[in-house]
């Protein structure tokens, strides 16, 4: 289970009359999980990274000048009480001990981050990344679900 680790920032929730109360703003852990294993982060978002595929790109698809062309499927679960918004979702990846390059192919339906839609709560949403990198036997995806309010996802092989 994650757990709860709050950050620096706070806000006041005073009404008149009332003391003013600090609420410390909640950073949702996050931890290293295998490929195909779903995480839920603590506020109930819960992301799964499948094992990345090489794919053939197309032509209009840039990133590919290097390395050999991987897909991961994506799908995430919004698990929580408001709205999740799927295109803040980042990815970085490292392979054989290098960087990999960001694939997008938008012919593929491939882009740099999730959709941009809204997840209500109890919607899930899957959807491809794509990388080129040095050694498809050896992949790392860092997935960090929002711009701010989640620490990365870590997947990678067993």
């Amino acid at each position: 289970m994650a757990l709860l680790t709050g950050t620096a920032a706070c806000t006041s929730s005073a009404e008149a009359g009332e003391a003013a109360t600090p609420t410390a703003e909640v950073t949702q852990a996050g931890s290293t999980v295998p490929f195909g294993r779903p995480y839920q982060y603590g506020d109930g978002l819960f992301v799964l990274v499948k094992e990345p595929q090489e794919f053939e790109p197309s032509r209009e698809a840039q990133g590919v000048d290097e390395g050999v062309p991987v897909r991961v499927r994506v799908q995430v679960t919004n698990g929580t009480r408001r709205s999740y918004t799927p295109s803040t979702l980042e990815a970085t990846a490292m392979s054989g001990g290098a960087q990999a390059t960001q694939v997008v192919d938008l012919t593929r339906e491939i882009d740099a981050a999730g959709p941009y839609v809204t997840l209500d709560p109890g919607q899930t949403v899957s959807f491809d990344l794509a990388f080129a990198v040095a050694d498809p036997d050896d992949v790392t995806v860092t997935v960090a679900p929002a711009l701010g309010g989640y620490e990365p996802l870590v997947v990678t092989t067993d």
